[in-house]
């Protein structure tokens, strides 16, 4: 089961480097989709923290020995989601300047060169 997940993508990859197929269409499109997947779900998660670090801090309010306690470690918990999530946004979104890499840009394939005949 294992080799047949790590052998799956070459296999969807061999037609198109066995008919020596100009373009990656469906590749292209693929990440295409996964980019506006998680494109949506990064401020979905960063909104679904901000609500758990809210409801740590409902339950630190309501008081109580037994609620602060969870509601402290619920807002430990949000605050350290939400800090880890932004940084890692920040640090992808720093390298990608530092590559010259822009978001929607399309990249450029290697070609082999012709010979003219």
């Amino acid at each position: 089961m294992r080799k047949t997940l790590l052998l799956a993508p070459a296999f969807l990859l061999l037609p198109a480097v066995a008919f020596a197929a100009p373009t990656l269409d469906p590749v292209y499109d693929f990440v295409g989709a996964v980019d506006g997947i998680v494109s949506m779900l990064i401020p979905l998660l960063i909104a679904a923290t901000m609500v758990v670090f809210f409801y740590g801090l409902f339950n630190y309010v309501r008081g109580g020995k037994k609620f602060a306690a969870q509601g402290k470690n619920t807002m430990i918990a949000g605050i350290v989601s939400l800090f880890v999530m932004v940084s890692i946004w920040g640090i992808i979104t720093m390298a990608q300047g530092a590559l010259g890499i822009s978001g929607g840009a399309e990249p450029t394939l290697p070609a082999v060169p012709s010979s003219g005949y």
